[in-house]
């Protein structure tokens, strides 16, 4: 990979780390997920089959992570674990960006608060104007893999998005939309008619004593 990206900008730093065949094995074993939670679920009753959906998507999910890093040579695998140590999620590592998936309420939100969650973005963001430098050089950046059902079908995605928290985990900085913009083609989701406004989204600038470590970088 060149650091041909931008760094203020978290998607262009996001589409020069990381392969794009590795978003698209992603985008694609999110898809399948929720079809195999509908298969997990399909023996129940209604008020059963509701109950245990969001927990066999969410494990087919974590599931399609790990199976899309074990494709790529450049993709770690790793496995976290909560604040409380009683529940496990998967995550990437991939040429400095850390990438996770979470279900969220909307597209306008950030998955709940998590302490693991709010320490990525705290000690990965620091490279844009958040108030904070990166914990270790090496790590560059965090995206997570953002996903709900359809409003009338929870049988499939709405949206598949990554989003890029900032350091203080209360904002969304930059969007990358999976079906309807980057893999279109792939899944035949036709862009939306308007352009939707996210007003909570913050323009990141890099810092004046970031911004002189880069140019150093560079030179």
């Amino acid at each position: 990979m060149q650091d041909s990206y931008d760094p203020t900008d978290p998607v262009s730093m996001f589409d020069d780390l990381v392969p794009g065949e590795l978003l698209l094995q992603i985008t694609n074993g999110v898809r399948k997920a929720y079809t195999k939670a509908e298969t997990t679920v399909s023996g129940l009753d209604r008020p059963e089959a509701n109950d245990l959906r969001p927990h066999a998507r969410r494990a087919h999910v974590e599931t399609a992570i790990r199976q899309a890093a074990a494709e790529l040579s450049e993709a770690n695998l790793f496995t976290g674990r909560n604040a409380a140590d009683n529940c496990s999620h998967r995550g990437i590592e991939c040429n400095g960006v850390l990438l996770t998936g979470s279900l969220v309420d909307d597209r306008t939100c950030l998955p709940r608060n998590a302490v693991y969650r709010k320490g990525y973005a705290r000690s990965r963001q620091g490279v844009l104007d958040f108030h904070a430098s990166p914990a270790n050089s090496q790590a560059l950046l965090y995206a997570i893999v953002a996903h709900a059902p359809d409003s009338q079908d929870v049988t499939t995605p709405g949206f598949i998005d990554v989003i890029f928290p900032c350091h203080e985990y209360q904002d969304i900085v930059g969007r990358i939309r999976l079906l309807e913009d980057r893999f279109a083609a792939e899944f035949g989701h036709a862009a939306p008619a308007t352009v939707e406004t996210v007003p909570d989204i913050a323009v990141p600038r890099l810092r004046p004593a970031a911004a002189a470590s880069t140019r150093r970088g560079h030179a």
